[in-house]
């Protein structure tokens, strides 16, 4: 008997058809991975064959586990025969735990395994997840790959004889991808391995069956050429000036009962510059991020934006200079519709209603976000949440757009289309802070390299 059989199984959303009759068989022991691009479809199949999506209009076809379908099973049991681990791992943090250690912990104990077998599981687990020095952490201090990785690890503690992974790289640094891909190609021989993500490349290092999802429909996945970036295809850039839009000098931070970040970090942006921040996950990039928005003050040093000291603005008045793109696009979408979205704030820069509707024309055009200005934000796929709120970033017209891991997790067509977008706030004198794991993209788009792990509490620029 399959481990997993599903046939037939079609999902709408909207009264749109994401997936279209999809049969699928996985055995004890496969090993498969599903390409597919932005919204294709992906993570509705890895949560229908998971159980999170119930019977109802939107869902058609059968999915059944050891025979059985997998809605009818009962939650306790269904936790160790799939895991699902998706593409915001801080939504899959429980609330609960308040150490990484005990989120570890929340599976077995709600299935009432014996204490010392928990604790046995939890420390094996955490050591091979690179976790264990993090024992003691809230995870919600956690960074967003360090997040990805407590995760993985909870899911994987379980021991569930399917684990599903929905783009499990997109926030891991090159070390910790090489770690998962070690621990990945380590699970036992009898245990069944789902990955989905928009490129191959994790599946193909394990040596998956390898299928594409596209139409809603499964096909025998072919290679196609990797398109790498050429700036001199891109727009003219505008040359870097001598006077930094951002002068970051002698920052000292560290958050509460945890050592410091930096001691002396000391770094500049030039006005045309698109600068990466590179680091393992947890040295601080987006604490960095903070610093300079204003969310969070240095406990010394100075922050310059031009001529101006953040510690003399208030936070709108930063925000008038500097646009953040944060991780998770969700924890700042509010308003009903996209074109809402990217219109606030925006009278707040003493522009008048038609420049307000000029600006939102153009930059939902440079998102391709056009066709969906009246949807809902949350009813959107993950990458194009992301671009709402890019567009919400270029509609202000900022001197310094910080871009924290934006091109994670997108396809070919939506990394192209972010590369164009840093090309163009280059070419109008604007400057790119941009935090990236992916060394490629770094290479294809960074005028300059600054690494926080190489001197963190030194100068770094």
């Amino acid at each position: 008997m399959a481990l997993v059989n599903i046939s037939g199984l079609s999902v709408s959303f909207a009264e749109r058809k994401i997936l279209d009759g999809i049969d699928l068989c996985l055995e004890r022991g496969d090993r498969v991975c599903i390409v597919g691009a932005n919204g294709s479809g992906k993570s509705s199949l890895g949560q229908a064959v998971a159980g999170w999506l119930s019977h109802g209009p939107h869902l058609l076809g059968d999915i059944l586990t050891d025979g059985q379908p997998i809605a009818e099973i009962p939650v306790a049991e269904r936790a160790t025969l799939v895991q699902y681990v998706g593409q915001v791992p801080m939504h899959q943090l429980s609330g609960r735990a308040f150490t990484v250690a005990e989120e570890v912990a929340f599976g077995p104990e709600n299935l009432n395994w014996p204490i010392a077998d928990i604790e046995t599981r939890v420390a094996d687990v955490l050591k091979r997840l690179d976790l264990a020095h993090l024992d003691e952490r809230d995870p919600f201090t956690l960074s967003g790959g360090e997040q990805q990785r407590l995760s993985i690890a909870s899911a994987i503690a379980l021991s569930p004889a399917l684990l599903i992974l929905d783009e499990a790289e997109a926030n891991l640094d090159v070390g910790a991808r090489q770690r998962l891909v070690s621990e990945l190609a380590a699970q036992p021989a009898d245990s069944a391995l789902l990955i989905l993500d928009v490129e191959p490349d994790l599946g193909l290092a394990l040596g998956c069956r390898m299928l594409a999802l596209e139409n809603g429909r499964l096909s025998d996945w072919s290679p196609q050429a990797r398109r790498l970036a050429d700036r001199e295809e891109r727009a003219i850039h505008a040359a870097p000036t001598a006077a930094p839009i951002l002068d970051v000098r002698d920052v000292a931070f560290g958050y509460p009962e945890l050592p410091r970040l930096y001691e002396r970090l000391s770094l500049s942006v030039a006005a045309g510059e698109a600068v990466a921040l590179v680091g393992p996950n947890g040295v601080g990039k987006s604490t960095l991020f903070r610093l300079i928005n204003g969310l969070s003050r240095s406990a010394s040093g100075s922050i310059r934006i031009g001529d101006r000291s953040t510690a003399k603005l208030r936070i709108d008045e930063i925000a008038s200079l500097v646009a953040t793109v944060f991780q998770e696009p969700e924890n700042q979408l509010f308003s009903p519709t996209v074109r809402e979205e990217v219109a606030f704030g925006l009278d707040g820069l003493g522009l008048k209603p038609v420049d307000i509707a000029s600006r939102i024309a153009e930059v939902l055009e440079r998102v391709g976000l056009s066709d969906v200005a009246n949807r809902h934000p949350l009813d959107l796929d993950t990458a194009s949440r992301r671009f709402v709120t890019i567009a919400c970033a270029l509609a202000r017209r900022p001197a310094l757009l910080l871009l924290d891991e934006a091109q994670r997790g997108l396809d070919r067509t939506n990394v192209a289309r972010i590369e164009r977008i840093i090309a163009e706030e280059r070419a109008r004198g604007a400057s790119v802070l941009f935090i990236c794991h992916d060394p490629a993209f770094t290479a294809s788009n960074a005028t300059r390299i600054i690494d926080l792990s190489a001197s963190p509490r030194a100068e770094a620029a």
